[in-house]
C-alpha cells in the first residue's frame, strides 16, 4: 500500500508541474508577442527607426540639392566661371572652340583657331588662321606672313550694329541698315538723321553720281539700282549671320595683294605692301574672294562693323574713348607717340609695329586710310582708320572720311571682314 500512495503522490505533482509548465509558456508568448507587435514592440521599433532613417535621408537630400542650387546660381552670376552656352548656327559650317578665357566661339570650318601665346583669348583677340594646320608658338611667326587671319568681334545684340527697315529682300530675309555711332572722349552715340534716305552717312545704299557705267563692268553689273538691291541683300545676309552666330571677324591686317584686275583674290596677312592705289570698286569686288570655301562669306568691311570693332575695344579695356579721337600713341602717324613712333609717317607694311595694333587687329589707327562699304553722301564712299601723313588726333580711329571711291590714291587702302555662310534655301 505504501508503495501505491507513493506513486499517486507522483502522479499528482507531474500534473501540477506541466499545468505550471503550460501557464508560464503563455505567460511568455503573451510578453514576446507584445514586445514585437504590440505599440512599442520591436517590430514596431524597428518601422520606426527606418522611417526616421528615411526621413533623415531625405532631409539630407533636400539639403544638398539646396546647396546645389544656390552653387550652381553663384556660378551663373561669375562671369570668370561660367561656362558658356554653345553658339547657334550649322555646326556643319563652324566647330565650337572654347577660348582661353571660357567663351565659346563658332571658328568656320578650314580656318583654325590659334593656340600661340596671346592670340586665344576673345577679350585679347581670338585669332583664326585659314587652313587646318595647328598654330602654336613654334610656327606662328610663319603662319603670321603666310595665312589669311582675322579676329573675332563678338555681337551680343543685333541691335548694336542694325536697325531693322521695311520690307524684305528677294531672299526673304528682313530688310536692315547699318547703326552707326559719333564718337567722343567720353562714349559712342547712334548719329542723328542718317541713314537710307538721307544724303548722309548710310548703309547699304549706292552712291548715284559715282556708281556709273564705268565701273558696272567691274562688279559684273548691269545698273546702279542693280548694285543699290546687291548691296541690301548682301548687308541683310551679313545681319542675319552675325545674329545666329554671335558675332563676326575682322581682318587682322589691311587687304593686300590688291590689284586694279577683277577676281584677282586679296590677301590679310603680315608684311604686305600692296595695300593701296587701287580703285575702291576692284576692292570692294576682290574681298569677296578672300573667303577659303563656302563656310564663309568675306567682304569689304562695312562701317557698322567697324564703329562695333571700335566700341568693343573700349569694352575689353585695350583702348579708352580718347585713345579712339587720339591715335597718335598706337597708330602711325606723323606724330606718332611712344614705342607708336618707331618707322612712322610714311606707309608701311602691314603688321610693322606690334605698337600699331590692339586686340591682336593691326592698323585700325594710321598708315592707310581703309575703305569701308558705307556710303557718305552723293559721290562718296567712307574711309575710316586715319593715315601716316597726318596726326593722331586729326584723323584718329574713329575718323569718317570720305572720298570718291574711283580714286586711286596712296593713301587709301581697305580692311576685309569675315562671317558664317547661311545655308541654302
Amino acid at each position: 500500500m505504501k508503495n501505491k500512495v507513493i506513486q499517486k503522490n507522483q502522479k499528482g505533482v507531474t500534473l501540477v508541474a506541466l499545468v505550471i509548465t503550460i501557464i508560464v509558456i503563455i505567460i511568455l508568448s503573451t510578453v514576446t508577442i507584445d514586445l514585437a507587435f504590440g505599440n512599442n514592440g520591436l517590430i514596431k521599433r524597428a518601422q520606426l527607426a527606418k522611417d526616421m532613417a528615411a526621413n533623415s535621408t531625405t532631409a539630407e537630400q533636400e539639403e544638398m540639392n539646396r546647396v546645389m542650387e544656390e552653387f550652381t546660381n553663384i556660378m551663373e552670376e561669375d562671369n570668370e566661371i561660367t561656362v558658356p552656352d554653345e553658339p547657334g548656327g550649322d555646326t556643319s559650317k563652324v566647330t565650337p572652340v572654347e577660348s582661353a578665357d571660357g567663351v565659346t566661339v563658332p571658328v568656320p570650318i578650314g580656318y583654325t583657331a590659334s593656340e600661340a601665346t596671346g592670340e586665344n583669348s576673345v577679350n585679347d583677340g581670338f585669332v583664326i588662321y585659314e587652313g587646318t594646320e595647328v598654330v602654336n608658338d613654334g610656327n606662328v611667326t610663319t603662319a603670321k606672313t603666310t595665312r589669311n587671319q582675322f579676329v573675332w568681334i563678338p555681337v551680343d545684340d543685333i541691335s548694336q550694329i542694325a536697325n531693322q527697315t521695311s520690307g524684305t529682300d528677294e531672299n526673304g530675309r528682313q530688310n536692315y541698315q547699318g547703326k552707326l555711332y559719333d564718337f567722343s572722349t567720353t562714349g559712342a552715340t547712334e548719329m542723328s538723321n542718317y541713314g537710307q534716305g538721307t544724303t548722309t552717312y548710310r548703309e547699304p545704299d549706292v552712291v548715284p553720281t559715282d556708281d556709273g557705267n564705268a565701273y558696272l563692268t567691274i562688279l559684273g553689273l548691269s545698273s546702279s539700282s542693280e548694285f543699290k538691291t546687291q548691296l541690301q541683300e548682301e548687308f541683310n545676309e551679313m545681319i542675319e549671320s552675325v545674329d545666329t552666330y554671335g558675332g563676326f571677324y575682322i581682318g587682322r591686317y589691311e587687304t593686300g595683294n590688291l590689284v586694279a584686275s577683277p577676281n584677282s583674290k586679296p590677301v590679310v596677312v603680315k608684311g604686305n605692301n600692296s595695300i593701296s592705289s587701287v580703285n575702291w570698286y576692284y576692292m570692294y569686288q576682290n574681298s569677296k574672294l578672300i573667303g577659303a570655301n563656302s563656310n564663309v562669306v568675306s567682304t569689304m568691311i562695312w562701317g557698322s562693323m567697324w564703329d562695333r570693332a571700335l566700341i568693343w575695344l573700349t569694352e575689353t579695356g585695350d583702348k579708352t574713348y580718347s585713345d579712339l579721337m587720339n591715335s597718335s600713341s598706337w597708330g602711325n602717324y606723323s606724330n606718332s607717340t611712344g614705342a607708336a613712333a618707331t618707322n612712322s609717317g610714311s606707309k608701311q607694311l602691314t603688321g610693322t609695329n606690334d605698337a600699331w595694333q590692339a586686340n591682336n587687329i593691326y592698323d585700325l589707327a594710321g598708315n592707310v586710310y581703309d575703305w569701308t562699304i558705307e556710303a557718305g553722301n552723293t559721290s562718296a564712299r567712307v574711309c575710316r582708320g586715319g593715315y601716316y601723313n597726318f596726326i593722331g588726333s586729326g584723323c584718329p580711329a574713329s575718323i569718317r572720311g570720305i572720298g570718291s571711291p574711283s580714286q586711286t590714291g596712296s593713301s587709301y587702302g581697305s580692311r576685309s571682314a569675315l562671317f558664317v555662310a547661311l545655308n541654302s534655301d
